[in-house]
Order: C-alpha cells, then sequence, then structure tokens
C-alpha cells in the first residue's frame, strides 16, 4: 500500500515538473494550429473500366457549370 502510495505521488510530482517545464520552454504557447474545417486539396475518383471515360466527362461537365 505505502509502495503504491508514494509510486503515485512520484508520478504526480514528476509530471507537474514535466509538464510545467514543456510550459514554460514553449512560452506558454501551443504547437498547433486550430483549424474550423478542414478541406481536401485534391480528390481520387475510382470507377470501373467500362464507366470510366463516361465519369470524366461527367466529371468535367460538372466543373464547366460550377467554375
Amino acid at each position: 500500500m505505502v509502495l503504491m502510495l508514494s509510486g503515485l505521488l512520484y508520478g504526480a510530482l514528476f509530471g507537474a515538473l514535466f509538464g510545467f517545464a514543456g510550459h514554460a520552454l514553449t512560452g506558454g504557447r501551443r504547437d498547433f494550429a486550430s483549424r474550423s474545417q478542414i478541406v481536401a486539396a485534391r480528390y481520387d475518383v475510382v470507377a470501373e473500366a467500362e464507366c470510366a471515360e463516361e465519369a470524366k466527362n461527367l466529371l468535367i461537365k460538372l466543373g464547366r457549370r460550377e467554375g
């Protein structure tokens, strides 16, 4: 029981020390950027060989309408 409590105490102490040191070294700034939305830069379209040409033509036609 004493061993378990001392392990818990040492873990909390060292966790607090390393957390404080990491916070102090970064100046309190976080190292990630918050994003409100993730948008794909490109898309991969997979189609059966028999309908690949038709799928390509439909995508071209849709692109002209929206662009």
